[in-house]
């Protein structure tokens, strides 16, 4: 794994769930320190945090009872998305646009009219 922070994420899930037999999302994560990064580092940081939040949301769907903080994680891996966002808008970034499908064009068929209406009796 090429993530330091989710590695430790894991890694402290494991131990926790080995020692006590359940895993409080507050023994790694501090709900309300996460902020707009201000550089690309601090993003990359806060880019593995929200894949901590979702690796105890995806936890706590297969051992439910161990990993009981799932509304705490779901709660802040949207506020960590907006504020990746917000760093990212910060800097030019922009979302991208639905893209539309243009009109059909009325397209002339290389059926002659004679053999449209033997298709249609």
């Amino acid at each position: 794994m090429d993530d330091e922070i989710c590695a430790q994420g894991l890694t402290q899930f494991a131990q926790s769930y080995c020692n006590n037999g359940i895993v409080r999302l507050r023994e790694i994560f501090t709900p309300g320190t996460i902020k707009v990064p201000k550089t690309p580092t601090a993003l990359q940081e806060l880019e593995s945090i929200h894949k901590v939040l979702d690796l105890y949301v995806w936890l706590s769907f297969r051992l439910e009872d161990c990993f009981p903080d799932h509304e705490l994680a779901a709660s802040q891996k949207p506020l960590c998305s907006m504020l990746i966002e917000e760093f990212l808008e910060r800097f030019g970034w922009q979302r991208p646009r639905s893209r539309t499908i243009p009109p059909r064009r009325n397209l002339k068929s290389s059926l002659s009219s004679r053999a449209l209406k033997s298709l249609n009796t």
